[in-house]
C-alpha cells in the first residue's frame, strides 16, 4: 500500500509542474487488451497465451502543448480472481512523448505516435504450488521501452475516444522466485535471473478521456 500511495504522490507532482504551462489538460482511462497471443511484461507463472485477453485498466494524466503532448500513467491488474489458492497483482507507472501530425482523419480524428517508458512490478503467491505442491511466491520488477501510435476522436469538445496500441516493445526484468520447500536448502528455495525480451507484450488499449475546460486568462495592457 505504501508503493501505491508514493507512485499516486509522484504522478501528482509531475502532472502539476507540466499543468503550469499547458495548452490542454485531460483525465483519461484505458482497459488494457493483450491481442495475437502476446506475452504479459511482467509475466505471470501460469501464463497461458489467448488470442485476446484482459491485462487491466490505468488512468492517465494528459498535458498537451502545440503539437507535443506528455502522458503519466499509473495502472495494474488483478490475477487469479478465481482461485482460492492463489493471489496476485501488478501494477506500474508509464510515461509517454507524443507528436501530432496534421493528418485527420474523419475530420474529427488525430493520429499521434511517439515513445514510451513503464517501470513494472508483479507479485504472485501461490499457498498450494504447481510445482512439488509447496507454497511459492513469484517476483518480476523491470523497465519496458516501447514506440507507439494512437488516434483520438472527438465525441465533443469535453469528451473523446481514444485507440492506442505500442508496437516494437523492449523489456529489461529481474525475476526472483521462491518455493517454500523444506527438503531444500535456504539458498536453493529462491531462484532469479535476469530477463531481456523484445517484441513480448502486445496491447491494443481503448480510451475514454474528460478534457478540461482552459482557463481564460485576461491580461491587462
Amino acid at each position: 500500500m505504501l508503493k501505491i500511495k508514493f507512485t499516486f504522490v509522484i504522478l501528482f507532482v509531475l502532472s502539476y509542474f507540466f499543468q503550469l504551462s499547458a495548452q490542454d489538460r485531460s483525465l483519461k482511462v484505458y482497459a488494457n487488451i493483450q491481442y495475437l497471443n502476446s506475452r504479459p511484461m511482467p509475466s505471470i507463472f501460469n501464463y497461458t497465451p489467448a488470442l485476446l485477453a484482459y491485462n487491466g485498466i490505468s488512468l492517465v494524466y494528459s498535458v498537451k502543448k502545440e503539437m507535443w503532448k506528455n502522458e503519466f500513467e499509473i495502472g495494474g491488474n488483478i490475477y487469479h480472481l478465481d482461485e482460492p489458492f492463489a493471489e496476485g497483482f501488478s501494477y506500474y507507472l508509464r510515461y509517454e512523448k507524443g507528436y501530432y501530425t496534421p493528418l485527420e482523419i474523419l475530420k474529427k480524428g488525430k493520429l499521434a505516435f511517439g515513445l514510451a517508458g513503464k517501470i513494472f512490478y508483479l507479485g504472485e503467491y501461490f499457498r498450494v504450488s504447481t510445482v512439488g505442491g509447496w507454497p511459492l511466491k513469484n517476483e518480476v520488477g523491470g523497465l519496458a521501452l516501447e514506440a507507439f501510435i494512437h488516434i483520438e476522436y472527438k465525441i465533443t469538445n469535453q469528451f473523446y475516444l481514444d485507440l492506442n496500441s505500442n508496437f516494437s516493445p523492449i523489456t529489461f526484468g529481474l525475476n526472483r522466485l521462491r518455493i517454500d520447500n523444506p527438503n531444500l536448502s535456504v539458498r536453493q528455495r529462491t531462484t532469479g535471473g535476469f530477463d531481456f525480451d523484445m517484441l513480448s507484450e502486445r496491447l491494443l488499449r481503448i480510451g475514454f478521456a474528460y478534457k478540461f475546460k482552459q482557463k481564460k486568462i485576461n491580461k491587462e495592457s
